[in-house]
């Protein structure tokens, strides 16, 4: 709930529209029936871990299954960022999350992978 407050926060800074989800299979769902340009994922949540989250919606069929992800977790040594990019993850940003960190990976990411961005 912590990381959701915060986040929204500084996305709210961005103007940005988003979905929140309050653990996996909540996020699956909101995942299933939409479309995003990114998606932030904590890696810690309840029932099931962002790393499987993301492994599932990669094969999933979704629409939203292509769509840029970025870690956000306090797991920050570089075994767990191999793990994250492993998982099909294209970013990571370390907890405790700094605005400057989280828009900068957030744009890197968005021209990496040549996602569209308003702005």
């Amino acid at each position: 709930a912590v990381s959701r407050r915060c986040s929204s926060g500084l996305l709210c800074e961005l103007g940005s529209h988003f979905t929140l989800a309050g653990d996996g299979p909540e996020a699956l769902a909101a995942l299933e029936g939409g479309r995003f340009d990114l998606i932030l994922m904590d890696i810690n949540m309840p029932d099931m871990s962002g790393y499987d989250v993301v492994r599932a919606l990669r094969s999933s069929g979704f629409a939203s299954a292509a769509t840029p992800v970025i870690a956000l977790t306090a797991a920050s040594t570089p075994d767990d960022r191999r793990r994250c990019f492993e998982a099909g993850m294209e970013g990571h940003v370390a907890k405790p999350v700094s605005a400057s960190d989280l828009f900068a990976e957030i744009f890197r990411v968005l021209d990496a992978t040549g996602a569209r961005h308003a702005a």
